[in-house]
């Protein structure tokens, strides 16, 4: 779950980060004085199946959605640098409830590392790669920014997710003293790495504490934990000392989940942040406001349609229409009474608005009660999302097969109003997923092939939109 949240946060910073470049190239003020008033809207497309694996993907990023609601992107001024493509950014976990209590602050930790050894921290993030063979990592930039009271951060990162128990093993006795024995070497080793489990009742069903993470285990492994802990202390009590303040009973180690808040602070160039944001402001901060909709278009989802296993699909896009329309409320106050100028007609921009929301109804009525793989209700979304100055993803389980036929289909869509015809849209399709494109290359960059990993079953499974080019394709390469 660690991960999932830090892999949605990652994707979401990223696209603040182009967002922000493209309102000061554009000096789009109207749009920056939104995202600043009624929060960024990220809008996100998965084409994930609710049958096997997949829908395990959907829940984790569901939860990981949820956790995406607490972020706040702050972007700020930096003079040094010069370059307008430079930016810095920071990750702090804050506490609201404690009137901003940091429970990281980069500076005094990098400080607090240095002096500890860097060689705890590399140790650590080698520990952390499922590979053993992590990329090149600088521990002072990584670490400094990274490391927390990992046991707070955990319990906080666990409570705000859907929590999936764990089964345990139910040994029995006529398997004899071999097996038992081993189960308990096991237990010991888990002991041993930090991963603490209790039992919940008497069906042998476990839990694993937060502590038992997958950073803590391998900060815990490298002994890096009191050095996490103690570094953190340092800066939030200039006045202790690391062993005083580095206890469990220490202001630092409650993290309230209902208060609990991701800030990212992003240092932009000075000249060009001047540019698009007033003198007087010291920086600009954005909420984010994340909206996720889900469609499964493989055969996978053949198979959950056809045993009606869509509620989580059907209850997903629920609570995402409901996002989406209220934020469509707040933007017609915001527009009502903002006095920034748009270079939009912002009456004609809110009733074609208001079009799209009506048919993305009546795409998820439809798509609620037949079932079926209506792409329409995707691209409507994503849409709206697009006119409200709101920032769009696709992902599937790998993001280079469906995704590709996804977001070449929406690119080609756009083209529509410029009434080139059907032969013309559907040349423009088959440019973007063929050689010429850059979808193949995707494909090769990840799986040394440039085609798509779809057989002729699933082929047929896809929605007419999203089927590819003759030729393109192989069932010889790993998803």
């Amino acid at each position: 779950r660690d991960l999932c949240v830090s892999q949605a946060l990652s994707a979401v910073v990223t696209a603040a980060i182009d967002q922000f470049r493209r309102w000061v190239t554009m000096d789009d003020r109207s749009a920056l004085d939104q995202a600043a008033s009624i929060g960024l809207l990220v809008h996100a497309a998965s084409l994930l199946s609710t049958q096997g694996n997949e829908e395990h993907m959907i829940e984790d990023t569901v939860g990981a959605f949820r956790w995406l609601a607490r972020v706040e992107v702050v972007f700020e001024p930096d003079s040094t640098f010069k370059h307008p493509e430079d930016c810095n950014v920071k990750v702090r976990f804050v506490d609201t409830s404690n009137d901003i209590h940091p429970l990281c602050e980069p500076q005094g930790m990098s400080a607090a590392l240095k002096r500890t050894g860097q060689a705890t921290a590399a140790a650590a993030a080698e520990k952390l790669t499922t590979e053993g063979k992590p990329d090149k990592v600088h521990s002072d930039s990584l670490f400094a920014e990274t490391i927390v009271d990992i046991d707070s951060l955990s319990a906080a990162i666990e409570a705000g997710l859907p929590k999936r128990e764990r089964v345990g093993e139910e040994g029995e006795k006529s398997k004899g003293k071999s097996n038992s024995e081993t189960r308990k070497n096991e237990s010991k080793s888990k002991d041993k790495e930090g991963e603490a489990v209790k039992p919940t009742g008497e069906t042998g069903e476990n839990t694993t504490e937060p502590g038992g993470s997958l950073m803590s285990k391998a900060l815990k492994r490298s002994g890096a934990q009191e050095h996490a802990t103690a570094t953190v202390n340092m800066s939030s009590n200039a006045s202790g000392s690391a062993g005083s303040s580095g206890g469990r009973g220490s202001k630092l180690s409650r993290f309230d989940e209902d208060s609990a808040q991701i800030r990212v602070t992003i240092s932009w160039p000075q000249e060009s942040f001047v540019r698009l944001v007033d003198k007087e402001r010291a920086q600009v901060a954005l909420q984010i406001k994340p909206v996720l909709f889900t469609l499964g278009v493989n055969e996978m989802q053949t198979v959950a349609n056809a045993r009606g296993s869509v509620k989580l699909q059907n209850s997903t896009n629920k609570v995402a229409w409901q996002a989406l329309d209220q934020y469509h409320q707040h933007l017609s106050e915001h527009w009502s009474k903002s006095t920034v100028r748009d270079a939009r007609n912002r009456a004609a921009t809110m009733a074609s608005i208001a079009q799209l929301m009506t048919k993305l109804r009546d795409a998820l009525d439809k798509q609620t009660a037949d079932g079926g793989k209506n792409v329409e209700l995707l691209l409507l979304s994503a849409s709206v999302a697009r006119q409200m100055n709101g920032v769009c993803s696709t992902s599937c389980k790998s993001a280079k097969d469906r995704t590709s036929m996804f977001q070449t289909w929406e690119h080609a869509t756009s083209t529509i109003p410029l009434g080139l015809g059907d032969e013309t849209f559907a040349s423009i399709v088959g440019v973007m997923r063929g050689p010429e494109g850059v979808r193949l290359a995707n494909a090769e960059a990840n799986t040394g092939k440039a085609v798509y990993a779809f057989n002729s079953i699933q082929q047929q499974a896809l929605p007419h939109e999203l089927r590819p080019p003759p030729g393109t394709t192989s069932a010889k390469v790993a998803s």
